[in-house]
């Protein structure tokens, strides 16, 4: 809609137009009217982030993101491989461009942030220390070791020492978290426990095996 026309212009040369892919959130600066973004959730495959862009007012629109390979990502634990993918974080609840430049975006979902500096060309996460994250255009390794920056997306519901350097964390959604380095770094770097949460943990004071309640509900409490 231009200003002071009588009507609005349909602009969807470009989108998705799957029934089961969702556009949720549209943004633009406010200092160019032609370059906007549009998001939403790809259901056809199995709820998967979806960023397109125009840069002519709507007239055309082309997808800025690919969550295959991660091929324009750098990521953090969850991506394309990862121990969380791409369907964990969904399609975007959260996305801003800034309001003096088109180039600088952000977009959240269930789980992470990532941003862009580039106008979409290219993300990279915004959840663990940037020299933890790893390159695009490769899938995300399982099980490393990651520092978070303090923004983590769950709860944590108890920690637990087993000794001085291990330590797990109990969580919601991510079953857990573990770490052997004091608690500077964690990973999603062991086995045995699949289920949705684990809610406390206590080690023997003598034997130091570990029991642990768990649950395939979350937020029980």
């Amino acid at each position: 809609l231009d200003l002071g026309a009588a009507s609005w212009t349909l602009r969807t040369a470009g989108l998705p137009t799957d029934p089961q892919d969702g556009l949720a959130l549209i943004a633009c600066a406010v200092n160019d009217i032609d370059t906007a973004f549009v998001s939403g959730q790809r259901g056809s495959v199995g709820e998967l982030p979806m960023i397109f862009k125009t840069t002519n007012g709507g007239a055309n629109w082309g997808s800025v993101f690919t969550d295959a390979n991660n091929a324009n990502t750098a990521t953090g634990w969850g991506g394309d491989g990862g121990d969380r993918g791409w369907f964990y974080d969904g399609g975007p609840v959260g996305f801003a461009v800034a309001p003096n430049n088109p180039q600088f975006v952000a977009f959240s979902g269930y789980g992470f942030v990532h941003l862009s500096t580039d106008g979409g060309g290219t993300w990279r996460q915004a959840y663990v220390n940037p020299a933890d994250q790893n390159p695009p255009n490769a899938d995300t390794p399982p099980g490393r070791d990651y520092r978070g920056i303090g923004l983590e997306d769950t709860s944590v519901w108890n920690l637990t020492w087993f000794d001085s350097n291990i330590l797990w964390g109990n969580s919601t959604d991510i079953r857990g978290i573990r770490s052997t380095d004091g608690g500077a770094s964690w990973s999603f770097g062991y086995t045995g426990h699949t289920q949705n949460t684990s809610y406390q943990t206590v080690v023997h004071p003598t034997t130091g095996v570990g029991y642990m309640a768990s649950s395939t509900v979350h937020d029980i409490y």
